[in-house]
This record gives C-alpha cells, sequence and structure tokens, in this order.
C-alpha cells in the first residue's frame, strides 16, 4: 500500500528544518601513511585513494580514524551520526567496488564542492583519452530503510525516516551541475551522478517509491541503484570510467578547482530562453546546489500556485540563507505557470541593481515585475496578483504590508530579524498576522550561511568578534579550500593595495563603507586619501550590474551593499563603532552621518545625538551585514587605530 505523506503537513504555523554543517576539508596534498602501511593522500577532501587502497584501509578498520583525525585536526566537527553513516557504508562501498578493473582508480571521499558548501560522498576519477581531459563519477551512499511520497509537491521530494528530503537523483543532480557549472578547471571534465540505496531492494516498497513516474525522468538521468543491483552499478561505474585510471597529477588538478560561476544566476534565471518544467532543477543547474531546507521552502512556494487558501508565507533567514535566490525562482515559476507575480523591495541598492537585470533580461511576461521594483509600494489598484516575493520586508511599514496583502492571493515576505538597520524596522511576523484577516500564516526557516566560503568558517567568527570581543578566539586562517581571507589594511592606500592585487587575479572587488563623516549630499567624498566618493542611490545599478564596483573609484554605503555579493570586499570601518576595554562602544556621534528614517522614525544619526540606547544594537547589526558580504575575502581599514589593533591581534 502506498504511503503518501500531505507536504500542508510539513508547513504548519512554525516549521525548522535544522541541518548540521556540511563543510570542511584538509588543507593540503600531504601523504600521510596509515598504520598498516597504506599511503593516503588528503587534499580539500576528507581522503583522496585508489580503489585498491580505500578497500585495503576499510577492512583494515583504519580509515574511518584516519578521517576524523583528519577533519580534527583542520578543526572541523563531525557528528556521531556522520562517522557511523561512514562505518556502516565503507563497507559496502568496498564490497562494490572490489573488481580487478576498478582497483588502480582513484577516488575522492568527501569530496568538498567550491562555493557550494557541500559535500559528495565519493567521487572516482579516469582519464578521457578523446578530450585530454577527465571523467568524474559521482556516487552519493544512501542507507535509508524507509521512503515515501510527498504529496501536493511539484518539486523532487521523499520522506526519509520522517524527513521532506531532496530525492537521491535530484541530489546528485544538485552536484553535478554545481560541479559543471561553477567549478574552472584546467582541463575539460564530463560529470555523471548515481546514488546507491544499499538497504533497500529494487523489489521493495521503498524502491518503487523512489523510482515512481514523478521521478521517471530524474531517475533516468541519475540513476538510483539498490542493494539487489550491486552488480549493474559496477557495470555502470566501469562503462563510464573506461580502462584509463587518472593519474595523480590529474587528481591534482581536479582538486585545484576554483569556484567560478558561468553565469549569473539572476541574469539566467530571466534570460529569454523559453520558462522550465522545473524551477528548482533550474537553481541547481546554474550552480545553486540547493539545501534540503531550501529546496522545501521554494517548494513550498511553488505549490501555493495551486492553492485556493490565499496563503501568506513568512519566510525567515539569515545573510546568505538564499532568501533573494528562492524569491525570484518562485516567481519564475508563478510566471511559468501563466500567472501575474511580482518582486517588492524599499532595498534600493537590490531594488536598482536587481531592476538593471530586469530590464536587460526581459520578456513580454516578465515586464509585469519590473513595475513595482521602480516604484516600491505603489501597486496598481486595478491589478490583482497572484503572486508577491517581498524582499527584504522588515524596512516594510505596516501599511505597506497591508497593502500588499490586499493586493494578492498569495505573499511571501523574506526577512532577517539581525539586520536591522533603523529603529523603524518591524516585526514581520507580527505585523503580517495582525493583518491577516483569516489567511493561513505558514512560517518557514532557513538556516545557515551559504555564501562561499564566509559561511563555512568565518561568519560564526563574525557573530563571536560582535557578540562579546573580550572573549573572542584567534580566526583560523589555515589555507584550506573553504577558508575565508580576513586581513586588516594599515590604511587607505593599503586596502585599494590590497583590492587591486584580487582584481588582478581575476576576482570581482568592491568597496563599502560606515555610514559615517559624509552623508554623500554636502559632499560625496568619503575617503580623501585616497579619493574614494559614495555610490549614491540611481548608481547601484551601474555600480552592481554593470560592475563599476570593480574600479575602486566609489564605495557603497550599508543601503547599496546589500544582497549583491562580491568575491572580495574592502571594508572602510567607521569611528562610530569602536573596541574599548574589550567592548563595543559607541565613539564620535558627531561622525554618523546617516540621515535615512524608515517609517517616520528617527534616523541613526539623529538616535546617535539623542543617546538613544538602541544606536549600539543597530551598528552592530550594520557591521553584521558588512562582513558578511564577500564570498571569498574581507579587507579591513580602520579609521579607529585602537579597533584596528584590536582586530590585527585577535584576527
Amino acid at each position: 500500500m502506498r504511503q503518501e505523506i500531505d507536504l500542508r503537513a510539513f508547513l504548519g504555523a512554525a516549521l525548522r528544518i535544522t541541518f548540521g554543517e556540511n563543510s570542511g576539508s584538509s588543507s593540503l596534498l600531504i601523504p600521510e601513511v596509515l598504520n598498516d602501511g597504506i599511503l593516503m593522500r588528503f587534499d580539500y577532501c576528507a581522503a583522496s585513494l585508489t580503489v585498491s587502497e580505500f578497500i585495503s584501509s576499510v577492512r583494515g578498520k583504519t580509515l574511518v580514524p584516519h578521517i576524523c583525525k583528519k577533519y580534527a585536526q583542520d578543526g572541523v566537527l563531525l557528528s556521531p551520526s556522520e562517522i557511523r553513516s561512514w562505518e556502516k557504508s565503507y563497507p559496502i562501498l568496498a564490497e562494490l567496488l572490489d573488481s580487478p578493473d576498478l582497483k588502480d582508480f582513484p577516488m575522492l571521499l568527501e569530496y568538498s564542492i567550491p562555493g557550494a558548501r557541500k559535500r559528495a560522498d565519493v567521487i572516482l576519477l579516469s582519464e578521457n583519452a578523446a578530450t585530454g581531459g577527465m571523467q568524474a563519477l559521482i556516487l552519493e551512499l544512501k542507507g535509508w530503510r524507509n521512503v515515501a511520497h510527498v504529496s501536493n509537491s511539484s518539486a523532487s521530494f521523499v520522506l526519509s525516516n520522517g524527513r521532506v528530503v531532496a530525492h537521491p537523483s535530484e541530489q546528485v543532480r544538485g552536484y553535478s551541475h554545481a560541479i559543471s557549472e561553477v567549478v574552472d578547471f584546467d582541463v575539460p571534465v564530463t560529470v555523471r551522478a548515481v546514488s546507491y540505496v544499499f538497504n533497500i531492494s529494487a523489489d521493495s516498497s521503498p524502491a518503487k517509491h523512489l523510482t515512481s513516474p514523478p521521478f521517471g525522468d530524474l531517475c533516468r538521468l541519475y540513476p538510483v541503484f539498490f542493494s539487489d543491483t550491486a552488480a549493474d552499478l559496477r557495470r555502470y561505474i566501469s562503462d563510464f570510467l573506461g580502462t584509463h585510471a587518472a593519474g595523480w597529477p590529474s587528481v591534482r588538478k581536479f582538486l585545484a578547482g576554483k569556484h567560478s560561476p558561468r553565469r549569473s544566476f539572476f541574469g539566467s534565471l530571466f534570460d529569454k530562453h523559453p520558462l522550465s518544467t522545473n524551477v528548482i532543477s533550474d537553481a541547481s543547474f546554474l550552480g545553486e546546489a540547493l539545501y534540503d531546507d531550501q529546496f522545501v521552502v521554494l517548494d513550498g512556494l511553488c505549490a501555493a500556485a495551486q492553492s485556493h487558501d490565499r496563503p501568506i508565507f513568512v519566510v525567515e533567514g539569515g545573510a546568505g540563507s538564499g532568501k533573494t535566490s528562492i524569491a525570484f525562482s518562485a516567481i519564475r515559476q508563478f510566471l511559468e505557470r501563466g500567472r501575474i507575480g511580482c518582486y517588492a523591495s524599499v532595498n534600493v541598492g537590490l531594488r536598482e541593481g536587481i531592476g538593471g537585470l530586469f530590464e536587460a533580461h526581459s520578456t513580454e511576461q516578465l515586464q509585469l515585475v519590473s513595475d513595482l521594483i521602480k516604484h516600491p509600494g505603489e501597486f496598481d489598484a486595478r491589478t490583482s496578483y497572484d503572486f508577491i516575493a517581498c524582499d527584504e520586508s522588515q524596512r516594510f511599514s505596516p501599511e505597506l504590508v497591508r497593502r500588499t496583502l490586499s493586493s494578492s492571493k498569495v505573499v511571501t515576505f523574506f526577512w532577517d530579524p539581525s539586520q536591522k538597520l533603523s529603529a523603524g524596522d518591524i516585526d514581520v511576523l507580527g505585523v503580517v498576522k495582525s493583518f491577516a484577516g483569516g489567511r493561513p500564516v505558514i512560517t518557514l526557516t532557513l538556516d545557515g550561511m551559504r555564501r562561499g566560503a564566509c559561511g563555512d568558517d568565518f561568519y560564526p567568527w563574525i557573530q563571536e568578534l560582535l557578540r562579546e570581543p573580550a572573549c573572542l578566539s584567534r580566526f583560523s586562517s589555515r589555507p584550506r579550500r573553504g577558508s575565508f581571507e580576513f586581513a586588516i589594511a594599515p590604511s587607505g592606500h593599503a586596502l585599494l593595495s590590497h583590492l587591486n592585487e584580487k582584481r588582478g587575479e581575476g576576482w570581482g572587488v568592491a568597496l563599502i563603507a560606515s555610514f559615517t563623516e559624509t552623508d554623500g549630499r554636502s559632499s560625496r567624498t568619503r575617503l580623501r586619501e585616497p579619493l574614494v566618493e559614495w555610490a549614491m542611490p540611481g548608481e547601484y545599478e551601474k555600480f552592481w550590474t554593470k560592475k563599476e564596483h570593480n574600479n575602486l573609484t566609489h564605495c557603497a554605503s550599508i543601503y547599496g551593499a546589500q544582497g549583491l555579493e562580491v568575491d572580495y570586499v574592502g571594508l572602510i570601518w567607521g569611528k562610530d563603532l569602536v573596541v574599548r576595554d574589550g567592548k563595543w562602544k559607541l565613539h564620535e556621534c558627531h561622525t554618523i552621518t546617516d540621515y535615512i528614517r524608515y517609517g517616520g522614525s528617527s534616523s541613526l544619526m539623529e538616535l546617535a545625538y539623542a543617546k538613544d540606547s538602541r544606536v549600539l544594537d543597530l551598528l552592530i547589526a550594520r557591521y553584521n551585514i558588512f562582513l558578511s558580504r564577500p564570498r571569498f575575502g574581507i579587507c579591513v581599514y580602520c579609521e579607529d587605530p585602537e579597533t584596528a589593533a584590536f582586530l590585527t591581534a585577535h584576527a
């Protein structure tokens, strides 16, 4: 009897899906010899070794302890369940790969996909004589025993052991596309991906769920193998890899691959090519290897396109959790269904930057979206929208929330309560509930920071720094792929020199600055030595979308530095928030020049002169935003010498 789970049961009033960290890699390609003499090679994965070495170390029970040791040396915390999964799955994998034809092929365990903060269980590598490149087979191991359908779902979900998760073929497809689309290798790499659900037989009810018609096309492209089809999987592996095992020089080239997206997420998402039938597949294809919590949120929004309940979604997520990406993916899904959708934001930088992308990639159908970007809050009373995505909605006024709800059948408010810029920012959930009028309010949470390397090991350090400087531990700057570069510049010239060096290496760079010293009205000069001017409202489209930020002649304030990230950022840290005796203090209030008001509240400058106690919290929230903007590194020039000395000593 087929078991079905209604997705709505998982989209209740307080759904929260928590996932452990899935990051970490080793530091350098340094051979290590196990107790039994088997040579192990570690580089940006748990282990890289031949199939025969893998089998010997598994049977000698030395592999998992050495992987744990290696991760411990890199400061990566492993959960007991993760260690148990290796102990159970590796012997089964060893039996699968125990073939003379495969013994010399190199394999990577727990390969850390650059920029995706995800790890592929196993990758097998071979040489491709025809292309002069390589072939990579991704193999995902699943110890699932119970699988059920999730109904009312427009994406590839199943229920495993009580959790709504991505179908294994959907998961490996995301890995495959992430590697193909966002990783730059020195040689051509052909990627295929399969999954092995080794606790389930092909004729079992759970297996039939996984291969049922809704997943038919997906399984044909990314096959699922089961306990009694292991021989078929072995043949599949041998046929794809061929006869030429990759040499270790080629393996090193694969491991040296860098995060380098080939296409813009937003540009491609709204390009002139026809809309596809699976917006979630589009998201992964563009290098957004979605996480399970992102899958559930996006699928819930897409499923709402068929709803008659006029649901209201409130999606909470921190910096870099994927709010804006999901907002536009959902908009596209509604447009594909012939519905009317739009995007609303009072974030000037985000609105202008994305508005430029809309014009550059507009179609007749997508033009419906751009009007609201140009005129935030000015809803056409004659238009009844099917879907409105409200981004950074903590900056909406209560009246704008009310008008938004009255203008659309389905509304989603994306917000981050930690990103407060002014005293006028609202409690989105509370305001939405007050205007819901009996409509269902569904709250969802995006957990984690997924922005490049920042979320791997630097973002927790940011939280520690801003919470209690006196208790700050030293930031680990080990040269891992996943590590985040944090540097202190002694002067403005040194700051620009550092960024120019990164730009010369092909990275995207930008300057951001505290809203201090000048306000852009009486003087646009933010830094005099060297000369750096403010990027003003009306200029954010060319600053971000047309990449004028790379010129390093202008800087964005807090209002223009959100949502559109670059690789490396230079932060001009003003004299507003300083460290004194191990604590954050408001220093020179007269340097604060932020005159912006939201919802009739006082500006930050007015609050500072009034010695309002909220100023310190607002400043800390702003620097949390500043420090979490880049994907791979930040260089800070502190205008306060004592704060500069503190950061230099502790970072």
